[in-house]
C-alpha cells in the first residue's frame, strides 16, 4: 500500500471515527515533513480531501534545532532549575569567596549541632550520640521525597508546585533534628498558598500559637532556674505539645502529598495557581 492509498483509507475511516481521523492527521503531518519547504499539505475536516499548496521558498525542510525537540513543560522545568541554580550561586558566591571561614561555619555548626527537642528525642534518641544518624535520616528522607515528587511530575505533568513544596517542607521539618517555633510561619504560609481545607489550616494555626507560647514558657522557666516547675512543665505540657506538633506536621505533609497532582481537567488547586491560570 503506497502513501496516497493508505492516506485515502484513513480518510474514509476518519469520516466515521474520531480516532481514525487523528491517525489521518498524524499521517498527513509525516507527509508534510517530507515535502519541500515551499509545499504545505492540508486535510479538509469536512470533505476529507488533501490539498497541497505552494508557498515562496525552495529547498529541503531544515532539521529542527536541538532545543526545538523539548516540550514546553520540559523547557519550563529546565528554566526553573537554571533560575534556582543561578540565584543560589549569585547570592552565596560573594560570601563564599570573601568570607570563606565564616560562610562555611553555618554548615559546620549544623553538622555537629546537638539534637534539640524534636521527633528524635521524642522517640528516645540521644541528643549527642545520635547526631550523625539524625543528619543521615534527614538528608535521605528529604532527598527521597524530592525525587519522588520529580518522578510524579515527569510521569503525569500534573504537579501542583505549591502543594508539592508544602509536602516537602513539612517533611523536612519532621525529619530535621531542630525545630524552632518560628518555623510555623513557613508551614502556615505554605498551607494557605496550597489551599488546604479550612479545618486543617485553622487547627494548625491554633496549634502553632500554642506551640510558640509553650516553647517560650519553657525557656522562661529554665532561664529563671526554677527547676522543679521546669521539670513538671516538661513532662506535663511541653513534650505532649511536641507530640502534637509532629502529628500536625505529618497530617499537613500527608494531605499535601496526596493532593499535589492536579485533576486531568487541569483545574488549579492552589490559591496562586487559581489566580494566574
Amino acid at each position: 500500500m503506497n502513501a496516497i492509498t493508505e492516506l485515502g483509507w484513513l480518510i474514509e475511516r476518519a469520516m466515521d471515527s474520531q480516532s481514525a481521523k487523528a491517525e489521518a492527521v498524524e499521517y498527513l503531518a509525516e507527509i508534510e515533513r517530507a515535502l519541500p519547504t515551499d509545499c504545505v499539505a492540508i486535510l479538509n475536516d469536512v470533505t476529507g480531501q488533501v490539498a497541497v499548496f505552494s508557498v515562496p521558498g525552495e529547498g529541503p525542510r531544515p532539521d529542527p534545532e536541538p532545543g526545538a525537540a523539548l516540550s514546553p513543560a520540559r523547557r519550563r522545568t529546565l528554566e526553573l532549575i537554571a533560575t534556582f541554580l543561578g540565584v543560589t550561586v549569585a547570592v552565596n558566591l560573594p560570601f563564599a569567596i570573601w568570607g570563606w571561614p565564616r560562610w562555611t561555619w553555618f554548615f559546620e555548626y549544623n553538622r555537629i549541632r546537638e539534637i534539640e527537642p524534636s521527633l528524635y528525642l521524642l522517640l528516645g534518641a540521644d541528643a549527642r550520640g545520635s547526631v550523625t544518624a539524625a543528619n543521615t535520616v534527614s538528608a535521605m528522607a528529604v532527598l527521597a521525597a524530592a525525587l519522588a515528587i520529580a518522578a510524579a511530575e515527569l510521569r503525569t505533568r500534573r504537579l501542583d508546585l505549591l502543594r508539592a513544596a508544602c509536602a516537602l517542607v513539612c517533611l523536612f521539618f519532621i525529619a530535621n533534628k531542630v525545630y524552632s517555633p518560628q518555623y510555623w510561619l513557613w508551614v502556615v504560609a505554605l498551607l494557605a498558598l496550597a489551599a488546604v481545607p479550612g479545618w486543617l489550616g485553622g487547627a494548625v494555626s491554633v496549634l502553632a500559637l500554642a506551640d510558640y507560647a509553650i516553647s517560650f514558657t519553657r525557656l522562661h522557666l529554665q532561664a529563671d532556674r526554677v527547676w522543679a516547675q521546669a521539670f513538671w512543665f516538661d513532662h506535663a505540657v511541653f513534650w505532649p505539645m511536641v507530640a502534637f506538633r509532629y502529628a500536625a506536621l505529618a497530617a499537613c505533609a500527608l494531605w499535601a502529598a496526596t493532593h499535589m497532582l492536579r485533576k486531568p481537567d487541569g483545574q488549579p488547586h492552589s490559591a496562586i495557581s487559581a489566580i494566574t491560570a
